[in-house]
Parts: C-alpha cells; structure tokens; sequence
C-alpha cells in the first residue's frame, strides 16, 4: 500500500481473482457495479491512513482518472 498508483491500478483492472471496478463499455447487457474516480481515490486515502498506516500523500480523483486502464475483458 506505499503505492497509491498500484492500488489504483489493482482496483481499476483487478488482479487475480478480484474483479475489476473500472467503469466497462462492452455493450453487455448486464454491468456489474464499479466505483467512480472519486470513490477509489477515498477508499485507497482510507486504507493508507487508517489500520496503522500513515501515509499522507492522498490520491486524487483526477490521479485515478489518469491510471484508467483497460480491464483486458
């Protein structure tokens, strides 16, 4: 978790077997639920500044929105 880009990028495209929460546009008829930018960007601040952690350069937004990668899917 020193990574808030690899966090971002984990959450983004998934790894393993956690799905990917970046937003898809495969004209599937059914979308799984994803998070916005904003959500990823608090819930990634979250976790680096709580349960023992301290890291207090936050992630934006507008950071996350930079990473959005392909889900490969």
């Amino acid at each position: 978790i020193a990574s808030s880009r690899y966090m971002a990028i984990t959450i983004l495209a998934g790894r393993r077997n956690m799905p990917a929460f970046a937003p898809r546009d495969d004209g599937a008829w059914f979308q799984p639920t994803w998070l916005s930018n904003e959500q990823i960007a608090g819930v990634i601040n979250y976790i680096r500044g709580n349960f023992g952690n301290s890291y207090t350069d936050p992630i934006t937004a507008a950071d996350v929105q930079a990473l959005n990668v392909p889900t490969g899917e």
